[in-house]
């Protein structure tokens, strides 16, 4: 028993840091933790008090009736509008009034983000060979390219067999 001095030194450091953890947690976990499971109760409260960022087709057709129907007769009615515009919150604020303008993207590169010829996506998904759908050998695409034939909101609407010709 003369060499246990280390065995009680280990013993007083596992039950000192024990100690040590059990009162540091409970000055860091909120009151509220565990009201709710493992959730904190005041955590939605919180969240309803952060404004809105992203407002859904709902929220943009309340003003953009007429697009709204032409995208919902649509291929694209499954699409939300901020998948391609920007965010609802860059173009309205909390109160409902008018921001700015909302930002268009008319690069094709937005277009090619769910229309690229890809071997993951399902086979009857539309996607295109940039190269044979607009007949160029090396294609540079410039912004409105997929616009000049199709309507972005309805896309088979407009559709049009036109050789598309970079204007460089």
């Amino acid at each position: 028993m003369k060499h246990t001095k280390h065995y009680w030194r280990a013993g007083f450091l596992l039950v000192g840091g024990l100690i040590g953890f059990i009162f540091v947690r409970h000055f860091l976990v909120p009151t509220s933790f565990g009201q709710f499971g493992f959730y904190r109760g005041t955590n939605l409260a919180e969240q309803q008090a952060k404004s809105v960022v992203h407002g859904g087709k709902e929220s943009c057709s309340t003003c953009h009736e007429d697009v709204a129907k032409n995208h919902a007769a649509g291929s694209h009615a499954v699409v939300q509008c901020e998948n391609c515009h920007a965010a609802l919150s860059k173009h309205i604020n909390k109160d409902g009034e008018f921001v700015e303008l909302m930002p268009i993207d008319r690069s094709p590169q937005l277009c090619l983000r769910c229309h690229r010829s890809l071997p993951s996506r399902p086979t009857g998904f539309p996607q295109i060979e940039t190269k044979e759908h607009l007949g160029l050998d090396e294609p540079e695409l410039q912004a409105g390219a997929c616009l000049a034939c199709h309507n972005s909101h309805r896309p088979s609407l407009e559709k049009k067999k036109v050789k598309y010709e970079n204007n460089g």
